[in-house]
């Protein structure tokens, strides 16, 4: 993977920000960063990753205070902007990690119950508005916050990347992931975003206080620095390592499946797949609620849907947890459309989607 930073771009980023001048060196850099990991579709598949800072700003009443400046949650990196990221104080946050990191106490039922509605109160009152336009978009701190918050790093960039995922999926992924990185990267076992796993991530760095990111396993990647240049050159260079590894290893030749001498054309096909998919929301009162279908083909996918093993294969489940919010666990499968049994292929769509939502 290419490192894109060039100081000339950076440059214009900050001229971006001549109206908030305490924010410019800061903000700047973590939204040029950002930008750069956002153009990278491998790394935030479906817009997931987040980033931040850590710097002082004046509140409301005019008090100095340390403060994580921390994307929005549902912002997409590539078009992220500086309005785009919530200010939370820092010291509610930190003395919270501390109350749970030497309370062994405390259960887990505690832990589950503080990291959903009691941390939200939390964080929302230590909320104050950074400019107005913050204010008016009420933005909302990504799930990561806490992570962000107990690392002490100044800038931290976290991203999905599908290279880091393709290896720490593998049965032995830890130890794949080990050998590619190095010790300049500590693991994280799997856990759900929150509370458990900043505790955890925060763990494993001050046991090793000399590395530079985190593996979260089956989950994405962590990397920090003083600078946004930094932790972003730190993501890119561990990124080109696992992609080399991947590269190394032999690639699956997909065995090819029957197909029918010739398959029906799209527009065809796509009024009985959305037909088949149409559900009544009120039964009997003919309210329908219905769908806009995306069709999308390539040569990868054409060798992947076309395969012997499709149906094995695909019922796997997702590639990883955050996949599920956009896709759901498993795809429903359907035969291939005959061009000459276009009413065959009406009645299988149809009883392959009643099938799957009985199964649901």
């Amino acid at each position: 993977m290419q490192n894109s930073w060039t100081d000339a771009d950076l440059q214009r980023s900050i001229q971006e920000f001549s109206g908030t001048p305490e924010l410019a060196a800061e903000l700047a850099e973590l939204v040029y960063a950002s930008r750069l990991l956002g153009s990278e579709n491998s790394l935030v598949m479906h817009g997931g990753g987040n980033t931040s800072v850590k710097c002082e700003l004046v509140d409301m009443v005019g008090n100095r205070v340390d403060v994580l400046l921390i994307k929005a949650s549902g912002v997409d990196l590539s078009r992220v902007t500086g309005h785009d990221y919530t200010p939370v104080k820092l010291a509610p946050l930190r003395n919270l990690g501390h109350l749970f990191k030497e309370n062994d106490r405390i259960s887990e039922e505690e832990l589950q119950r503080f990291s959903t509605k009691e941390f939200k109160h939390i964080l929302l009152l230590n909320l104050f508005s950074l400019t107005d336009h913050m204010a008016e978009k009420r933005l909302t701190p990504s799930i990561e916050t806490l992570l962000h918050a107990f690392l002490p790093h100044r800038y931290i960039l976290h991203t999905h990347s599908l290279a880091l995922l393709t290896l720490s999926n593998q049965p032995d992924g830890e130890k794949i992931c080990s050998e590619v990185l190095g010790a300049a990267f500590g693991s994280v076992p799997y856990i759900k975003p929150g509370l458990h796993l900043a505790l955890s991530a925060l763990d494993v760095y001050e046991k090793d206080k000399d590395i530079e990111g985190l593996v979260l396993q089956k989950h994405g990647l962590v990397t920090f620095g003083n600078t946004a240049k930094e932790a972003y050159g730190r993501m890119i260079a561990a990124v080109t390592r696992m992609e080399k590894r991947i590269g190394t290893a032999g690639r699956k030749q997909f065995e090819k499946v029957s197909l029918p001498a010739s398959i029906a054309p799209l527009e065809d096909v796509a009024p009985i797949v959305r037909g088949a998919c149409v559900e009544e929301i009120i039964p009997g009162m003919r309210d329908f609620d219905e769908f806009i279908l995306d069709f999308r083909t390539s040569p990868e996918i054409l060798e992947y849907v076309n395969s012997a093993d499709l149906v094995k294969m695909s019922q796997k489940g997702a590639m990883t947890p955050d996949f599920i919010i956009r896709t759901k666990n498993r795809p429903l499968v359907v035969p291939a459309p005959d061009a000459a049994d276009t009413a065959g292929f009406r009645n299988a769509v149809h009883e392959a989607v009643e099938r799957y939502r009985e199964e649901y």
